[in-house]
């Protein structure tokens, strides 16, 4: 599971809101290694949001921005020299449907699926749309909850098939656990 440049990247996977950026900082700098945050990636390629490229072109041209911004990911972890582990690489909320970014990542190294509860998500994402004054895309039909809990369900599925650790996420603990938590996991890897 090495990438290009001989180290394991940390690639941190799970739904929208279970605090991928948040601990995937914290670890980063724990391990002392950069951090890539693929919708900040795919800004950066774009000069557009995730949200502003769903809303033009959909599910279809988000994932093609997606795979891209994955393999940017993966080009910067090459060039990396560092320690055992890292760059740490936070994905998007929607990457378990996305084969091409997975495949891309998969190159770069261990996939960690920081798991949430339902409702501490949902919770998130109805604060986060007040601010926004809008719902996401994705869950702008009659019954939002339920469209959550679909593809929360579907999701969560995913990302424990695909991942080669789980780790917990709640709002009781915080980020620093997740990372401790993460780190930990990782220096029995080492092992």
């Amino acid at each position: 599971m090495k990438n290009e440049g001989g180290r394991k990247a940390v690639v941190l996977t799970g739904l929208k809101h279970c605090g991928k950026s948040s601990a995937g900082k914290i670890l980063a700098e724990k391990l002392g290694c950069p951090f890539y945050d693929t919708d900040s990636l795919i800004r950066e390629i774009t000069g557009k949001t995730a949200r502003e490229l769903y809303a033009e072109g959909g599910a279809a041209l988000m994932a093609r921005k997606e795979t891209e911004a994955c393999e940017e990911a993966v080009k910067l972890c090459g060039q990396y020299t560092g320690g055992a582990f890292g760059p740490v690489i936070s994905t998007g909320g929607a990457f378990s449907e996305n084969s091409g970014a997975v495949e891309t990542l998969r190159r770069a190294g261990l996939f960690f699926y920081i798991k949430a509860d339902f409702n501490d998500l949902y919770a998130r994402i109805l604060k986060s749309a007040e601010q926004d004054g809008e719902m996401p895309a994705f869950l702008r039909g009659d019954d939002p909850e339920r469209q959550f809990r679909e593809i929360y369900d579907s999701r969560a599925k995913k990302y424990g098939q695909m991942a080669d650790f789980s780790v917990s996420s709640d709002e009781a603990h915080g980020p620093e656990h997740t990372a401790a938590r993460i780190l930990e996991e990782l220096k029995k890897a080492e092992n």
